[in-house]
């Protein structure tokens, strides 16, 4: 005999672990997000970052490796938005619908003659719904993990071929001899003419000032009395 409790244990487990998977997915999807601006940041600093005005066999390397760079960002963009678009997942009747419906089985079995078990009717609601939304939500996180893998190995194959477009991009910078200084010797001599021209043939130096010499050192003996100088002679109260 099928035992109906175990069966909605089951199905109750499922049904909570897809939900969980789900979680687990859209949370993941900040990482492959923010690899993402990176990686576009990085082909948008090489592009700004190289002179193709005179195209040499390093900057033709550079181009031919980031032309599959560029295309597998873009493939890899796809497969996120894939990864985040449209997906309807089933959960459990609300909980005021289901109530409302063991109302009415009941209000039915005061006025029916073939009346239903309410509890029995409980459980295969349930076992129903479980096993629906379990079964649906399965497929929802498998498409949703298929995608987020083929993210995952776009990033990398655009990730390698980026760094393999900086080698020739380092190499045409290091190598890069750096352009002539065009001088117009005229304009200098000319210049420096002018200010030669602008200094004084006899330019005499101001007088200095004659430097003030430190006063000395006072020695004082405590027992002499010293005699009224000029300055003390000024200080009102001073008496003989």
């Amino acid at each position: 005999m099928l035992n109906k409790q175990k069966l909605l244990k089951l199905y109750q487990n499922a049904y909570e672990f897809e939900h969980q998977r789900k979680d687990v997915f859209n949370s993941r999807l900040g990482f492959p997000l923010t690899v993402m601006m990176i990686v576009v940041g990085a082909i948008v600093y090489l592009l700004n970052n190289s002179d193709f005005s005179e195209l040499s066999w390093k900057k033709t390397i550079m181009l031919i490796l980031m032309i599959p760079a560029i295309i597998a960002a873009g493939v890899a963009f796809y497969f996120l938005i894939r990864c985040i678009y449209k997906y309807t997942y089933r959960y459990v009747a609300n909980t005021l619908l289901i109530d409302d419906y063991l109302n009415k089985v009941q209000i039915y079995n005061e006025k029916a003659s073939d009346k239903i078990d309410i509890n029995v009717e409980l459980d295969e609601l349930l076992i129903e719904q479980y096993r629906d939304c379990a079964a649906a939500n399965n497929l929802n996180n498998k498409r949703k993990s298929g995608y987020f893998v083929r993210t995952i190995i776009s990033i990398i194959i655009s990730v390698i071929f980026i760094v393999l477009s900086y080698v020739p991009f380092l190499v045409d910078k290091i190598t890069k001899t750096p352009k002539p200084l065009d001088v117009n010797i005229e304009n200098v001599l000319e210049v420096r003419n002018m200010s030669n021209d602008d200094k004084p043939e006899n330019q005499t130096q101001p007088e200095q000032p004659e430097k003030p010499v430190r006063p000395p050192t006072d020695d004082i003996t405590e027992a002499d009395v010293p005699k009224k100088d000029i300055r003390t002679k000024k200080i009102d109260g001073c008496s003989d």
